[in-house]
């Protein structure tokens, strides 16, 4: 019964710490996808990466016609 808790803890411990690289290497390369989007004017795709809550202060409409003016 000890073995099978001690198992089941180390388990455990081994499920989180992939968790924790995979969720690194997720942010990682998003963070990868929102700079080549800005750097190459995406800004549909720049904007469909930002925090939702954003596009209650303005329409996402808006926050592109931003970029797009401060890029010209």
């Amino acid at each position: 019964m000890r073995r099978s808790l001690i198992i089941i803890i180390f388990s455990i411990i081994a499920i989180n710490g992939i968790a924790q690289i995979n969720l690194k290497e997720k942010f990682e390369q998003d963070l990868i996808n929102y700079t080549n989007a800005f750097n190459n004017k995406q800004w549909n795709t720049v904007t469909d990466m930002m925090y939702p809550p954003i596009f209650n202060m303005m329409s996402k409409e808006n926050m592109v016609t931003i970029m797009q003016g401060m890029d010209n």
